[in-house]
């Protein structure tokens, strides 16, 4: 149907490149691209020893980060703290990223 094809035209107009990708180069790149939005705020990171890596579309992966980084300054208390926690997840080994802060 028609949403399949929007769906297909989509995908096609973003060229995903996915690779393995350190999560401490994701999370410097992410933070330096929210870059001002941050300011003000105290932001402290907790990266498992086992989360060294996850497979993603560096821009794609970048962008999504810092886009929740921005939301979270956006939506936190001034000069609040903004934890990142990036762990194994369950029995599958997947990464478990999460996100905390004081929001409004």
């Amino acid at each position: 149907g028609r949403v399949g094809k929007k769906y297909r035209k989509a995908r096609e107009a973003v060229a995903v490149k996915p690779a393995r990708l350190s999560l401490r180069d994701l999370l410097d790149a992410a933070r330096l691209r929210a870059g001002l939005a941050l300011a003000g705020h105290e932001v402290v990171e907790h990266i498992a020893a086992g989360a060294l890596a996850v497979l993603a579309d560096a821009s794609l992966a970048e962008a999504a980060l810092a886009n929740v980084l921005e939301n979270a300054a956006k939506y936190s208390a001034p000069d609040s703290l903004i934890e990142i926690r990036a762990g194994r997840g369950d029995s599958r080994n997947r990464r478990s990223p999460s996100l905390r802060g004081d929001w409004r």
